[in-house]
This record gives C-alpha cells, structure tokens and sequence, in this order.
C-alpha cells in the first residue's frame, strides 16, 4: 500500500519479511536505501531500490478526508495547537517519560492520549488526523436554537469578563435570563460543560488578561530552518521583463508573471510558475504545489533531460506580506501538510535576500532575449519590444526550465559548489553530516494541488451549481438540492466549491456527507473548455457591444463570434502581407530592370515578380481566438 507520507532518513526502523531493520543510509542519486537486519547476527548491509520500498511499509488510511475550510474554527485551532505541543517529540530521538508528561499537562490530557496522538500523525502526517472524532449525531440539535443563543450570551458577558464570575453565579443568570424569555431551562451540567469547552488561553486571557495567557500558549519547540535541504523556501513574484507572442497568430500579447521558490540552504530551484495572470493565490498555490510534488512529468512533458531531485515538504515557506500570500486558503492548506507559513517584515526585502537575488539574476538573463522591455527606459532606449517579441509562453517556459537546469548545476560562489550538490550532500550526508534523508513526500497528488486552489461556497439549485453565468451538474447533486443550513434553516445552505482558472469546463464540489471531493462537469457538455481568462475577454466583448444581463448561451456564442473574427484577421493579414510582399518585389523590379529574353520566348522580371503565386507566410491551421496559458 502506497503511504499517504513517506519518510525515511538514517537511523529509522521498519519490518521486513518480520525482521527488524534499520536505515544506514539513503542515495537520492542511486534511488536506493542501504539497510541492516538488527535481528541477524551478522550486521551486514542491504540494499532496496524506492520501488522495492512500497513492499515493506504499510500505512493504515485515514478514515475521513476533511474539507479544510469546512473545520470549524475552534476544533481547528485545538489540532493546530495539538501539534505545536507533539513536534519537540517527533523531532527528538527519544522521549522521556517525563517529557511525555509535559505535553500532556500543556495539552489538558493524559499520558495515553498524547501517545495516541503521536501514533495516529506518524500514520498519516496530516494535522487532521488530530482533530475530534466523528460523532454519529454530529451536526444535531440538541437544545432549542433560543436556549443555546442565551447559553453563548451569558458565557460571553458573564464568564468571559474580567469581573471573573463563577460557573455556579453565571447558571444562575442564565435561570432567570430563560424564565423571563419563557423558554426551557438547560441542565446545570449542560451549562457547565459548554463552560468546559472553553480554551484555557481564552479564559485566561478574558477573565485577567494577556499576561496570565502566556503559561497556557501552546510550546513552540524547535523548528528546523535554513540549516537542511528544504529547511526554509521563498518565494515571491515578479512581472517578467518581456513581450510574448500567441502562438495561433504570432501575434504580441503583454508580459507575463513569474512566480519562483528558492531552496535557502542549497540554492536550489525548488518551483515555479508562469503565465499571464497576475500574481494571486492560485498562483502561489501552484508554485508551492510544484515545489513539493516530484519534477518527471513536468521535465518530460518540454523534452528536457536533468535531473532536478527536490521534492517534499519544506518546513517553513518564507513569504511578503502581499495580499495574495494573505489568505485563509493558502494559511491552511499549510497547516494542513504541517508547513510553517513565516512572513517577513513589512518593506524589509532583505529578509528575503535569496528570493529578490535569484529573480534579479534571472531578469539579466531574460534581458538578452528578443522581445525584452528590461528593467528601465534608459535601458531600454529605442529599442521596439513589442516589434521584436517573437517567444510564445511555451517556448519562455522551456527557455526557463533550461535557466533552471544551469543554475541549479553551476558553482556557486557562497556553497563552494553547485545547488544540486549542496542538495544531494543534504540528503545522502556526507563525511561531516549524516544527512536528512528523503523529505516527506505527499502522494496523492491530485488533493495536494485541489487543497492549494481558490475556493468559494454556492447553492446548489435544481439545475445545478452556477459560477460566472455558467452551469455545472452531476448526478451527485441530487441529494443537495434545497438543502438548509444546519445552522439556520431559514437560510439555503452553502456548499464548498473549488475551480482551476485556468480550465473552468470543471468545478470540484465537495460533499460535505461523504467528505470527498468530486468532479462537476459544465451541465451542456458541448461547451468548448475556456480559461477564466477567456471568459473574462468574452464578458467584456459583450459589455462592449452594451449586451447587459448576458447567460450561458450568449456567452459560448460570443465565443464563437470571436473565434470567426479571429479568423478572419488572420486571413486578412496573411493577404496583406503577401500583397506587400508582392509590391516590394516588383518595386525592386522595376528600380533595377534585367534584360528581356525575346529569343526564349521569356518575360521582364517585373512580369514575373507581378505574376508570381503567392508565397507561403502564415500557417493555414485552424485559429483560436486566445493564448491557452498551460501549467503542469
């Protein structure tokens, strides 16, 4: 069974044939993992490929996938919490007893329940798995919607005061509070165990201030930072300092937006990614998401031959303070894989040194290609970029992977030697360091990259889920439709969505049931897939020609009014290049006249030169009304 986290480094223990082994040490180069059997009398050592590895570890999966943003608020907060407290004991070698023992009190628990807990996060690596267990009547009323409203009423004014009242004083209100409102009065223990429930940082902090907080703040422990291989990533973008083309027409499109991660400890590349949009979480999600995920596919899809071994895990990404870097997604679509989000200072680029030299480095290389803006007018001079623009975004993006490629194997003044080296020395060890081993490395990919996607809640109607004017559905709606918030059954209830906008013939919708995500195609499957980008065009297309109130089928239609535009510019402009082409010739003709060779029965060179077939200039494929921006 494939593991849902993998990790392995020198010195870890796992069965084999019902033998206990050990890791001496891992080659990333080799692929290989050199092993002794601890119960053999003779220590020799082993050897198994990373596809042999798959036959000797086993991981049990987790019984729920939890939408991330669908976790309420304070049961998220408590597994967060919960792993600050366990990460000193999975970083040590071996605890104590007694170290044991400080978590447990720190987390309110017994010695039993912080093993546990130990167990079930080496199981799957997830934060989720730390959360409470699924209750059967979760989600149920328990008490009369008033009754609860007066409960959270009198906790917030009368517990959560600094006037410190008592649980037994509080109740009492909260008697007289139902008898005048006419409404049932809750159990002593009901009130006190919502009163339970409270976080004892809250309490502290409400009833005598942030200073009596501070015993009962989660312990921080010691996190890994630019001392390891992934240790520390940055990551930031730029607009690129060059005019592409579309590859249907050849035509000048504007700049594109790069976005790039650095390994701090090696210099390595960890990810990247471009296109026209403007930097966004999505963007950075991407970024992130190919930082992690392994680079094969990717390399191979541009045809490129390297190796770029970095995948995994990073314990902490190092960001600004940009909106983009900002949001609830990305903060816990982190959290979630057990990543650190750290941002710098406001207006301090030199704590992101790295990241701002390496974007620097490569805009000087970007700047020796045709079609570049550079960085400044006086740069730039009379050079035209957008006369000389002739790379496509496919053709930058392999450009690019090929800078990546010489950067990550060139010497690097300040490591005494290329990233790729300083990489693998931290993964294989060498004579000085024993080495990290293989970085924790998720294996569902496709969740990895859904968990790191813009997300939004809707309704769910008879005719499906609608986003931007257009319609999606599937058979796995049927059971939502007119569903109420379980919250407020006066309000239609809403429902996670996620969209990719860079094809949004799609939506991920998440059954909150089944907690799993599924796929929901347009509900008229005849549409043409398109970009959000290219719906964007469309709409404004409309807005243009004052069509107000637009649906679906006026916008795919408009789509199609502009792919029949699009080709016929382009017929139009292959027409007027061949007619100049045409005038020039017969204009050189004319300027310089050759001899006529009536003997042959021949004619003048501008007869010729006239009467010439017209000559190949454009290709005659079919035209696409927009640039499809791609990432991988």
């Amino acid at each position: 069974m494939t593991l849902a986290i993998t990790e392995l480094y020198p010195g870890s223990v796992f069965m084999k044939d019902g033998k206990t082994c050990c890791v001496r040490k891992v080659s990333r180069r080799r692929k290989s993992v050199h092993y002794i059997d601890l119960d053999g009398e003779v220590s020799e050592v082993f050897c198994l490929t990373f596809d042999q590895l798959q036959d000797i570890t086993e991981a049990k999966p987790a019984k729920d996938q939890f939408a991330l943003e669908k976790i309420n608020e304070y049961d998220w907060d408590e597994a967060v919490r919960s792993y600050m407290l366990l990460r000193p004991l999975m970083q040590a070698e071996n605890s104590t007893v007694a170290e044991v023992d400080e978590v447990a009190k720190a987390a309110g628990v017994n010695r039993s329940t912080v093993y546990r807990w130990l167990n079930k996060f080496a199981t799957s690596g997830r934060v989720t798995s730390l959360l409470r267990s699924r209750r059967s009547d979760l989600c149920t009323i328990k008490l009369d919607p008033a009754v609860e409203t007066l409960i959270s009423h009198v906790i917030s004014e009368k517990i959560l005061t600094g006037q410190q009242l008592k649980t037994a004083k509080a109740y009492r209100d909260l008697e007289r509070e139902c008898t005048s409102r006419n409404v049932p009065v809750p159990h002593y223990n009901t009130f006190r165990a919502r009163v339970r429930r409270i976080a004892p940082v809250l309490s502290a902090e409400k009833r005598r201030g942030k200073n009596a907080a501070l015993p009962y703040r989660a312990i921080k422990g010691t996190i890994r930072d630019a001392d390891t291989p992934y240790g520390e990533i940055q990551i930031d973008h730029t607009p690129v300092d060059i005019i592409l083309v579309d590859s249907e027409h050849r035509l000048p499109l504007r700049r594109p937006y790069l976005t790039l991660a650095i390994c701090v400890h090696t210099r390595m590349i960890a990810g990247y990614y471009i296109a026209f949009d403007p930097p966004g979480a999505l963007a950075t999600g991407i970024c992130i998401a190919n930082a992690i995920l392994p680079k094969e596919a990717l390399l191979a899809h541009f045809g490129i031959d390297t190796s770029w071994p970095c995948q995994g895990l990073p314990g902490i990404i190092h960001v600004d303070n940009a909106r983009e870097f900002r949001g609830n997604m990305l903060k816990r679509a982190c959290e979630e894989y057990g990543v650190e989000l750290r941002f710098r200072a406001v207006k301090t680029p030199q704590h992101g040194a790295h990241i701002e030299r390496l974007i620097g480095t490569f805009m000087d290389e970007v700047h020796t290609l045709p079609g570049t803006t550079f960085s400044n007018s006086e740069q730039k001079g009379e050079y035209d970029s957008v006369e000389n623009a002739v790379m496509t975004l496919y053709e930058f993006e392999k450009w690019l992977l090929n800078l990546i490629r010489a950067h990550n194997n060139l010497f690097h003044g300040t490591l005494r030697m290329p990233p790729i080296q300083k990489y693998l020395q931290g993964v294989d060890g060498s004579d000085g360091s024993p080495g990290v081993g293989i970085e924790a490395v998720v294996d569902d990919a496709e969740r990895l990259r859904i968990d790191f996607m813009p997300f939004e809640h809707r309704g769910v109607h008879p005719y499906g889920i609608m986003v931007d004017n257009i319609t999606y559905f599937s058979d796995v709606l049927h059971r939502w439709v007119g569903a109420r918030d379980p919250d407020s059954l006066k309000r239609k209830r809403k429902f996670l969505i996620r969209r990719d906008p860079r094809d949004i013939s799609f939506i991920f919708f998440y059954d909150p049931q089944l907690c799993r995500y599924f796929k929901l195609p347009y509900r008229d499957v005849a549409h043409p897939a398109i970009s959000l980008w290219e719906l964007r065009v469309v709409k404004r297309y409309l807005d243009d020609q004052g069509r107000k109130d637009v649906d679906e089928e006026q916008i795919f239609k408009a789509y199609s009014e502009m792919q029949a535009i699009s080709g016929s510019a382009k017929e139009q402009t292959k027409r007027a290049k061949q007619q100049r082409l045409k005038k020039e010739r017969a204009h050189t003709a004319a300027a310089h006249p050759t001899p006529t060779l009536g003997e042959s029965g021949g004619q003048s060179a501008s007869q010729a030169a006239v009467e010439e077939p017209n000559s190949p200039s454009m290709p005659a494929e079919p035209p696409t009304p927009f640039e499809e921006v791609e990432a991988y």
